[in-house]
């Protein structure tokens, strides 16, 4: 199996947690994002999310990172904004999960935080 070629609930359910994850409805996902409070769906850096608001500059630099695909669906990895970081060692990003039908119609969205710590 490779990574263009996976299950999106299978590759990537251990980042689908409840607290690490939150599905938005797809209509009006914009204005949705902008009300989250992302300090719910924060690991880590907490304090320095507490007033951390998404923009309308989020959304015009958007960038498709990866697809992945199966038979049954598609899944485009968005990184929408780079976070407030607990360190400055540490990268966090602002991530949509946009989940398509095989018809290419979009089914869900899923918005998460990921990111690496640099060494």
């Amino acid at each position: 199996m490779t990574k263009t070629n996976v299950d999106f609930y299978t590759h990537f359910h251990p980042w689908l947690k409840p607290n690490g994850v939150k599905e938005i409805e797809v209509l009006n996902y914009k204005e949705q994002i902008k009300t989250i409070n992302l300090v719910n769906i924060s690991k880590w850096a907490k304090n320095e999310m507490s007033n951390y608001k998404i923009n309308n500059s989020s959304f015009e630099n958007m960038f498709i990172e990866n697809n992945y695909f199966s038979l049954s669906e598609n899944v485009v990895k968005v990184k929408l904004a780079d976070l407030p970081s607990h360190s400055p060692l540490v990268k966090r990003f602002l991530y949509l999960f946009n989940v398509y039908d095989k018809n290419n119609n979009l089914k869900s969205i899923y918005i998460t935080i990921q990111g690496y710590a640099e060494e």
